[in-house]
Protein backbone atom coordinates (compact mmCIF):
# COMPACT_ATOMS: atom_id res chain seq x y z
CA UNK A 1 0.00 0.00 0.00
CA UNK A 2 2.87 2.41 0.98
CA UNK A 3 4.54 1.74 -2.67
CA UNK A 4 0.88 2.20 -3.95
CA UNK A 5 0.69 5.88 -2.59
CA UNK A 6 4.41 6.33 -3.47
CA UNK A 7 4.31 6.01 -6.81
CA UNK A 8 1.41 8.48 -7.60
CA UNK A 9 2.13 10.95 -4.88
CA UNK A 10 5.12 12.08 -7.05
CA UNK A 11 3.46 12.19 -10.68
CA UNK A 12 0.69 14.13 -8.71
CA UNK A 13 3.16 16.85 -7.94
CA UNK A 14 2.19 18.17 -12.03
CA UNK A 15 1.66 22.32 -11.80
CA UNK A 16 -1.07 22.26 -14.25
CA UNK A 17 -3.78 24.45 -15.56
CA UNK A 18 -7.58 24.05 -16.81
CA UNK A 19 -7.92 24.42 -20.22
CA UNK A 20 -9.87 23.07 -23.26
CA UNK A 21 -8.44 20.22 -25.29
CA UNK A 22 -10.01 19.30 -28.08
CA UNK A 23 -8.89 16.22 -29.73
CA UNK A 24 -5.88 16.03 -28.11
CA UNK A 25 -5.48 12.89 -26.18
CA UNK A 26 -2.61 11.29 -23.91
CA UNK A 27 -1.91 7.76 -24.00
CA UNK A 28 0.32 5.18 -22.02
CA UNK A 29 0.96 1.38 -23.20
CA UNK A 30 2.83 -1.83 -22.76
CA UNK A 31 4.88 -2.79 -25.25
CA UNK A 32 7.06 -6.39 -25.86
CA UNK A 33 9.84 -6.75 -28.48
CA UNK A 34 8.80 -2.83 -29.59
CA UNK A 35 5.35 -4.07 -30.47
CA UNK A 36 2.06 -2.62 -28.60
CA UNK A 37 0.09 -5.20 -26.85
CA UNK A 38 -2.17 -2.86 -24.71
CA UNK A 39 -2.63 0.77 -24.82
CA UNK A 40 -5.35 3.13 -23.50
CA UNK A 41 -5.50 6.58 -25.28
CA UNK A 42 -8.11 8.93 -22.76
CA UNK A 43 -9.00 12.46 -22.60
CA UNK A 44 -7.55 13.99 -19.85
CA UNK A 45 -10.35 15.55 -17.96
CA UNK A 46 -9.99 18.67 -15.25
CA UNK A 47 -10.66 17.98 -11.82
CA UNK A 48 -11.79 21.87 -11.91
CA UNK A 49 -12.63 22.70 -8.00
CA UNK A 50 -13.76 18.86 -7.57
CA UNK A 51 -16.96 19.06 -6.44
CA UNK A 52 -18.55 16.56 -9.16
CA UNK A 53 -15.83 14.33 -8.43
CA UNK A 54 -16.39 14.50 -3.97
CA UNK A 55 -20.29 14.08 -5.45
CA UNK A 56 -19.38 10.66 -6.99
CA UNK A 57 -17.16 9.25 -4.27
CA UNK A 58 -19.50 10.00 -1.51
CA UNK A 59 -22.33 8.34 -3.22
CA UNK A 60 -24.19 11.72 -3.36
CA UNK A 61 -24.69 12.22 -7.34
CA UNK A 62 -28.27 11.35 -8.54
CA UNK A 63 -29.37 8.44 -10.39
CA UNK A 64 -29.91 10.58 -13.76
CA UNK A 65 -27.02 12.43 -13.50
CA UNK A 66 -24.71 9.40 -12.56
CA UNK A 67 -26.37 7.52 -15.84
CA UNK A 68 -25.22 10.30 -18.06
CA UNK A 69 -21.46 10.30 -16.44
CA UNK A 70 -21.37 6.55 -16.65
CA UNK A 71 -22.49 5.92 -20.35
CA UNK A 72 -20.73 9.26 -22.01
CA UNK A 73 -17.54 10.62 -23.00
CA UNK A 74 -17.41 12.29 -19.34
CA UNK A 75 -16.38 10.02 -17.19
CA UNK A 76 -17.65 6.13 -18.47
CA UNK A 77 -16.43 6.11 -22.47
CA UNK A 78 -13.37 8.89 -22.20
CA UNK A 79 -10.94 6.30 -23.83
CA UNK A 80 -10.09 4.04 -26.09
CA UNK A 81 -8.23 0.63 -25.45
CA UNK A 82 -6.80 -1.01 -27.86
CA UNK A 83 -4.94 -4.72 -27.46
CA UNK A 84 -3.11 -6.39 -29.86
CA UNK A 85 -4.16 -10.30 -28.02
CA UNK A 86 -6.30 -11.22 -25.11
CA UNK A 87 -5.36 -9.19 -21.65
CA UNK A 88 -7.03 -8.99 -18.30
CA UNK A 89 -7.09 -6.32 -16.18
CA UNK A 90 -8.35 -6.73 -12.73
CA UNK A 91 -10.85 -9.60 -12.95
CA UNK A 92 -12.07 -8.56 -16.28
CA UNK A 93 -10.86 -10.69 -19.01
CA UNK A 94 -10.59 -8.02 -22.38
CA UNK A 95 -10.53 -9.86 -26.25
CA UNK A 96 -7.48 -8.68 -28.51
CA UNK A 97 -9.38 -5.38 -30.38
CA UNK A 98 -10.33 -2.50 -30.27
CA UNK A 99 -13.30 -1.44 -27.34
CA UNK A 100 -14.35 2.31 -25.60
CA UNK A 101 -13.08 1.95 -22.02
CA UNK A 102 -13.57 4.80 -19.15
CA UNK A 103 -14.80 4.62 -15.50
CA UNK A 104 -18.24 4.06 -13.65
CA UNK A 105 -19.06 5.52 -10.22
CA UNK A 106 -22.28 2.92 -8.83
CA UNK A 107 -24.62 4.93 -6.28
CA UNK A 108 -22.46 3.67 -3.31
CA UNK A 109 -19.35 5.09 -4.73
CA UNK A 110 -17.07 2.78 -5.98
CA UNK A 111 -15.75 2.98 -8.81
CA UNK A 112 -14.56 0.68 -11.43
CA UNK A 113 -12.52 0.71 -14.57
CA UNK A 114 -14.86 -0.53 -17.78
CA UNK A 115 -14.41 -1.72 -20.78
CA UNK A 116 -16.90 -1.58 -22.91
CA UNK A 117 -18.60 -4.82 -25.02
CA UNK A 118 -20.58 -3.92 -28.26
CA UNK A 119 -21.84 -0.46 -29.44
CA UNK A 120 -24.67 2.17 -29.10
CA UNK A 121 -27.31 1.60 -26.60
CA UNK A 122 -26.57 -2.19 -26.65
CA UNK A 123 -23.24 -2.49 -25.00
CA UNK A 124 -22.44 -3.71 -21.75
CA UNK A 125 -19.42 -2.76 -19.70
CA UNK A 126 -17.16 -4.93 -18.55
CA UNK A 127 -15.89 -3.56 -14.90
CA UNK A 128 -12.85 -3.90 -13.19
CA UNK A 129 -13.50 -3.10 -9.48
CA UNK A 130 -11.03 -0.72 -8.53
CA UNK A 131 -9.90 0.33 -4.92
CA UNK A 132 -9.41 4.03 -3.82
CA UNK A 133 -6.37 5.99 -1.77
CA UNK A 134 -6.52 9.35 -0.81
CA UNK A 135 -3.46 11.20 -0.82
CA UNK A 136 -1.98 14.93 -0.59
CA UNK A 137 -1.19 16.43 -3.86
CA UNK A 138 -4.42 16.02 -6.18
CA UNK A 139 -3.93 15.45 -9.60
CA UNK A 140 -5.69 18.14 -11.57
CA UNK A 141 -6.24 15.98 -14.62
CA UNK A 142 -7.45 12.38 -14.50
CA UNK A 143 -4.55 10.09 -15.39
CA UNK A 144 -3.40 6.87 -16.02
CA UNK A 145 -0.37 5.58 -16.36
CA UNK A 146 0.81 1.22 -17.14
CA UNK A 147 3.90 0.41 -14.86
CA UNK A 148 5.61 -2.78 -13.22
CA UNK A 149 3.25 -3.75 -10.83
CA UNK A 150 5.25 -2.19 -7.59
CA UNK A 151 3.67 -5.03 -4.69
CA UNK A 152 4.86 -8.01 -6.96
CA UNK A 153 4.99 -9.62 -10.64
CA UNK A 154 3.19 -8.70 -13.63
CA UNK A 155 2.16 -5.08 -14.61
CA UNK A 156 -0.66 -2.60 -13.07
CA UNK A 157 -2.92 0.60 -14.69
CA UNK A 158 -2.43 3.28 -12.27
CA UNK A 159 -5.66 5.46 -12.08
CA UNK A 160 -5.43 9.05 -10.69
CA UNK A 161 -8.10 11.80 -10.60
CA UNK A 162 -7.73 14.68 -7.60
CA UNK A 163 -7.13 13.34 -4.13
CA UNK A 164 -7.46 10.19 -5.14
CA UNK A 165 -5.84 6.99 -7.29
CA UNK A 166 -5.66 3.42 -7.85
CA UNK A 167 -3.56 0.59 -8.73
CA UNK A 168 -5.35 -2.66 -11.00
CA UNK A 169 -3.20 -5.40 -11.47
CA UNK A 170 -2.75 -6.24 -15.16
CA UNK A 171 -1.89 -9.54 -16.82
CA UNK A 172 -0.66 -10.13 -20.38
CA UNK A 173 -0.92 -13.97 -20.01
CA UNK A 174 0.72 -15.84 -23.32
CA UNK A 175 2.50 -13.83 -26.03
CA UNK A 176 3.30 -14.73 -28.59
CA UNK A 177 5.52 -11.53 -29.33
CA UNK A 178 9.43 -12.18 -27.72
CA UNK A 179 11.63 -9.64 -26.26
CA UNK A 180 11.60 -6.98 -23.24
CA UNK A 181 9.00 -5.52 -21.90
CA UNK A 182 8.63 -1.98 -21.91
CA UNK A 183 5.99 1.34 -21.27
CA UNK A 184 4.98 4.03 -23.43
CA UNK A 185 3.51 7.77 -22.91
CA UNK A 186 2.64 9.66 -25.53
CA UNK A 187 0.47 12.37 -27.06
CA UNK A 188 -2.24 12.11 -29.52
CA UNK A 189 -3.94 14.64 -31.86
CA UNK A 190 -6.53 13.81 -33.99
CA UNK A 191 -5.95 10.08 -33.56
CA UNK A 192 -2.61 10.39 -35.10
CA UNK A 193 0.06 9.57 -32.16
CA UNK A 194 2.22 13.37 -32.33
CA UNK A 195 4.93 12.27 -29.51
CA UNK A 196 5.56 8.60 -28.40
CA UNK A 197 7.66 7.66 -25.66
CA UNK A 198 8.53 4.33 -24.94
CA UNK A 199 10.92 3.15 -22.30
CA UNK A 200 12.50 0.25 -20.17
CA UNK A 201 12.00 0.37 -16.40
CA UNK A 202 15.26 0.24 -15.19
CA UNK A 203 15.29 -0.76 -11.55
CA UNK A 204 16.27 1.47 -9.11
CA UNK A 205 16.85 -1.66 -6.41
CA UNK A 206 18.82 0.23 -3.10
CA UNK A 207 19.99 3.33 -5.08
CA UNK A 208 23.79 3.34 -4.78
CA UNK A 209 24.46 3.70 -8.75
CA UNK A 210 22.35 6.20 -8.55
CA UNK A 211 23.66 8.39 -5.34
CA UNK A 212 27.30 8.01 -7.01
CA UNK A 213 26.11 9.88 -10.08
CA UNK A 214 24.40 12.93 -8.37
CA UNK A 215 27.41 13.03 -6.13
CA UNK A 216 29.83 12.87 -9.50
CA UNK A 217 31.73 9.76 -8.54
CA UNK A 218 30.42 7.57 -11.26
CA UNK A 219 32.31 7.13 -14.70
CA UNK A 220 29.95 8.05 -17.50
CA UNK A 221 29.95 4.68 -19.06
CA UNK A 222 26.46 4.61 -17.97
CA UNK A 223 25.39 7.61 -20.44
CA UNK A 224 25.28 5.44 -23.97
CA UNK A 225 24.01 2.20 -22.39
CA UNK A 226 20.63 1.45 -22.28
CA UNK A 227 19.33 1.20 -18.96
CA UNK A 228 19.99 4.87 -18.25
CA UNK A 229 21.67 7.15 -21.48
CA UNK A 230 19.52 4.91 -24.36
CA UNK A 231 16.72 3.24 -21.99
CA UNK A 232 13.80 4.67 -23.90
CA UNK A 233 12.86 5.63 -28.17
CA UNK A 234 11.20 9.27 -29.09
CA UNK A 235 9.51 9.49 -31.67
CA UNK A 236 7.64 12.67 -32.92
CA UNK A 237 4.91 13.04 -36.25
CA UNK A 238 5.47 16.88 -35.59
CA UNK A 239 8.50 18.96 -35.12
CA UNK A 240 8.71 19.18 -31.51
CA UNK A 241 10.55 21.22 -28.75
CA UNK A 242 11.91 19.38 -25.66
CA UNK A 243 13.07 21.41 -22.96
CA UNK A 244 15.73 24.24 -24.33
CA UNK A 245 16.83 21.92 -27.00
CA UNK A 246 16.53 23.19 -30.59
CA UNK A 247 12.76 21.92 -32.48
CA UNK A 248 13.33 18.15 -33.51
CA UNK A 249 12.26 17.66 -36.96
CA UNK A 250 10.10 14.22 -37.04
CA UNK A 251 11.80 11.09 -36.41
CA UNK A 252 12.71 8.51 -33.93
CA UNK A 253 15.49 9.01 -31.59
CA UNK A 254 17.02 7.24 -28.93
CA UNK A 255 16.79 9.05 -25.13
CA UNK A 256 17.40 8.68 -21.98
CA UNK A 257 19.42 10.70 -19.08
CA UNK A 258 23.34 11.81 -18.51
CA UNK A 259 25.15 12.94 -15.64
CA UNK A 260 28.30 14.78 -16.16
CA UNK A 261 31.10 14.25 -13.25
CA UNK A 262 29.85 16.83 -11.35
CA UNK A 263 26.66 15.46 -10.93
CA UNK A 264 24.60 17.75 -13.21
CA UNK A 265 21.79 15.27 -15.28
CA UNK A 266 20.04 15.77 -18.31
CA UNK A 267 17.78 14.52 -20.95
CA UNK A 268 19.22 13.65 -23.77
CA UNK A 269 18.21 12.56 -27.64
CA UNK A 270 20.52 10.75 -29.71
CA UNK A 271 20.56 11.44 -33.43
CA UNK A 272 23.46 10.84 -36.61
CA UNK A 273 25.04 14.06 -35.58
CA UNK A 274 25.56 13.15 -32.23
CA UNK A 275 23.66 13.70 -28.37
CA UNK A 276 21.61 16.53 -28.03
CA UNK A 277 21.40 17.77 -23.97
CA UNK A 278 19.01 19.72 -22.06
CA UNK A 279 19.42 20.46 -18.50
CA UNK A 280 17.15 18.93 -15.65
CA UNK A 281 16.61 19.86 -11.98
CA UNK A 282 15.79 16.81 -10.08
CA UNK A 283 13.81 16.88 -7.12
CA UNK A 284 13.82 14.61 -3.90
CA UNK A 285 10.06 13.56 -2.98
CA UNK A 286 11.35 11.40 0.32
CA UNK A 287 10.61 7.77 -0.92
CA UNK A 288 11.99 5.54 -3.56
CA UNK A 289 9.72 4.54 -6.42
CA UNK A 290 11.25 1.18 -7.36
CA UNK A 291 11.62 1.93 -11.46
CA UNK A 292 12.38 4.38 -13.80
CA UNK A 293 9.01 6.01 -15.22
CA UNK A 294 7.98 8.33 -17.78
CA UNK A 295 4.56 10.25 -17.64
CA UNK A 296 3.41 13.07 -20.50
CA UNK A 297 0.39 15.25 -18.91
CA UNK A 298 -1.28 17.84 -20.03
CA UNK A 299 0.20 21.50 -18.89
CA UNK A 300 -2.83 23.71 -20.26
CA UNK A 301 -2.56 25.54 -23.54
CA UNK A 302 1.23 26.00 -23.17
CA UNK A 303 2.15 22.31 -24.54
CA UNK A 304 2.63 19.30 -21.97
CA UNK A 305 4.96 17.87 -19.18
CA UNK A 306 7.13 15.01 -19.25
CA UNK A 307 7.65 13.85 -15.76
CA UNK A 308 10.62 11.59 -15.64
CA UNK A 309 10.72 9.76 -11.87
CA UNK A 310 13.65 7.39 -10.54
CA UNK A 311 13.79 5.74 -7.07
CA UNK A 312 13.37 9.08 -4.36
CA UNK A 313 13.91 11.86 -7.25
CA UNK A 314 11.69 13.08 -10.20
CA UNK A 315 12.13 15.97 -12.96
CA UNK A 316 10.28 17.19 -15.58
CA UNK A 317 10.94 18.55 -19.41
CA UNK A 318 8.68 20.61 -20.55
CA UNK A 319 7.10 19.54 -24.15
CA UNK A 320 6.00 21.37 -26.95
CA UNK A 321 3.74 20.38 -29.86
CA UNK A 322 1.83 22.81 -32.23
CA UNK A 323 -1.49 22.65 -31.19
CA UNK A 324 -1.03 19.86 -28.73
CA UNK A 325 -2.50 22.15 -26.12
CA UNK A 326 -5.40 23.61 -27.68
Amino acid sequence: MRQRYAFFSVVFLFTVASASFGATRYATGIQKGGDSIVEILYTPIALNEGRTLEMLVKGEMGEDNLERLNTTPRLGKLGKLVASQDVKIGDTEVAAGEHTCGLNVDKEGKFSFVVWKGEGEEAEAQAASIELYEHDTPAEYLLFSFSPNPEGEGNALWVAYGKYAAAIPVSLGESSKEGKVAYSTGIVMDDKPVVSISYHPTAYAKGETFEKMRKGEMDDHFNDHESFGKVGTFKNSKEVKVGDLPDAPPGEYPCGLNVDGEGNFTFVGWSDEGVYKTPIKLEKHGFAVPHLAMILSPTGEEGSNLRLIYGEYHADVPISAPGSGS
